[in-house]
């Protein structure tokens, strides 16, 4: 990666990391502001009023793909295939950039915000401070990062945006389904998205450096 490219990705992550903490300041300090009441409730009544009971059974499938179960039977999955194609590296990336969001950062964040859950629509039971999403920070973690391994894959333009366009569902689905079930609010899930989104543009850039300095060992070896 080039320092231009590398630069660019900083000043995403930056972006990213500004807008989460001026998001978090008016949640934090001014949880009343028109604005983001408006934002919060007018999303969440739009996603609310499909309430059926098909669509409720499908919402809790996509938040159990999202939960910390479901998060790591899919890296699992994900990290043996990349291990098998001898790509430990990117394997050993993925495990370690949604371990540090989902362990470290977002419950330290949930900590310092201290946002109540929504109480007047709940289809599941859930305890705990809900800014940050948690589903949303690891469900864009991990499907964000595998977009960014798509996108500097050999793969053919249509496979990669097939498959582009597939994990960008799933985070969607993931995220709303939290909205649908009554436990997030909708600045939660932009908040999970803005943390991952900083996340990734800072250390990938890290990755794709020491991924070149393996290849070239390799090559020279």
């Amino acid at each position: 990666m080039t320092t231009v490219k590398r630069l660019y990705w900083h000043f995403g992550a930056s972006i990213c990391l500004l807008l989460l903490f001026f998001l978090g300041y008016v949640v934090k300090f001014y949880p009343q502001q028109p604005l983001l009441k408006t934002f919060d409730t007018s999303i969440s009544h739009f996603v609310q009023s499909f309430e059926q009971n098909f669509l409720t059974a499908t919402m809790k499938t996509f938040t159990f793909i999202g939960s910390t179960v479901g998060t790591c039977i899919v890296l699992i999955i994900v990290a043996s295939f990349l291990v098998a194609k001898k790509q430990t590296l990117a394997a050993l990336y993925m495990t370690i950039n949604v371990a540090i969001g989902a362990v470290i950062i977002n419950p330290c964040l949930k900590m310092i915000f201290q946002r109540m859950r929504p109480d007047t629509h709940r289809l599941i039971a859930i305890s705990g401070y809900s800014f940050p999403s948690g589903h949303a920070l690891t469900s864009a973690l991990l499907y964000g990062t595998l977009i960014a391994f798509i996108w500097y894959s050999g793969a053919t333009a249509v496979t990669r945006w097939v498959e582009t366009l597939a994990c960008l569902a799933l985070i969607f689905l993931i995220s709303i389904s939290r909205i649908y079930l009554g436990v997030h609010w909708p600045s939660d899930i932009l908040a999970g998205w803005l943390e991952a989104g900083a996340i990734i543009g800072f250390t990938y850039p890290i990755f794709r450096q020491k991924l070149f300095i393996q290849q070239f060992k390799g090559r020279t070896a």
